[in-house]
């Protein structure tokens, strides 16, 4: 890896323009062109911010590697790691919105609601999720910030373990549209992604796997309503 490379630098500006969208979403005029787009309106700004970092990355070394985007184990390992991961974090969801029920504090998922219903939608936002959400967010979340936490704090185990944390807490920070039980479970479900990036080699395949299944099953369960 190149030792010139300022991970401070690279954190902190992918950091501040990820707020820089939070708060421009906000305005009328973004926040209608925005609205244009149907269940993924509002994750096209952070798409484009990974596509980003992809681009930057192959700029500085050629190669996807740095962000977990080489497979480092068998293909079979990465899915089963990737469904074991997805059937974790699935369970856990569910677990964690049945008690938020109880207190009358699901979480806002009126986002999806095109879905319900309509299986035409159902079978189109698919393979747009697993872009967007499945490829998109990993990049951005796992195998950007996360990694550069945890080199930022030495590379060590422990420093592994720390930004496992930090970062899934941002992670779920940046769902707070959906209420205070929606970042409690996304932050969650960062946890369980970041480990399965973590303790898999750091590669980043399994996460995107993990996440692109749970949310899957997450769309068809939302068909169903």
């Amino acid at each position: 890896m190149n030792k010139t490379v300022d991970h401070r630098r690279d954190l902190f500006i992918i950091l501040v323009a990820a707020l820089v969208i939070l708060f421009a979403r906000k305005l009328p005029l973004i926040s209608d062109a925005l609205a244009v787009i149907p269940i993924f309106g509002n994750s096209i700004p952070f798409f484009l911010l990974s596509i980003y970092i992809l681009f930057i990355t192959f700029k500085r070394y050629g190669t996807f590697e740095a962000l977990g985007l080489k497979p480092t184990i068998p293909i079979s390992k990465i899915f089963y790691w990737g469904i074991g991961a997805a059937f974790i974090r699935l369970l856990s969801s569910e677990a964690l919105i049945y008690i938020f029920g109880l207190f009358d504090t699901a979480p806002e998922v009126s986002i999806v609601s095109p879905i319900q219903g309509d299986f035409t939608v159902l079978l189109v936002s698919l393979p747009f999720m697993w872009v967007i959400a499945g490829l998109g967010e990993e990049v951005l979340h796992r195998g950007f910030i996360m990694r550069k936490l945890a080199l930022i704090w030495g590379n060590t185990n422990q420093a592994w373990i720390k930004a496992l944390f930090v970062h899934a807490a941002i992670f779920g920070i940046g769902h707070f549209y959906q209420g205070l039980s929606g970042i409690l479970i996304t932050t969650i479900s960062g946890i369980i992604y970041g480990a399965a990036y973590y303790f898999s080699g750091k590669n980043l395949w399994v996460s995107i796997i993990a996440h692109s299944l749970a949310n899957s099953i997450a769309f068809v369960e939302a068909y169903q309503g």
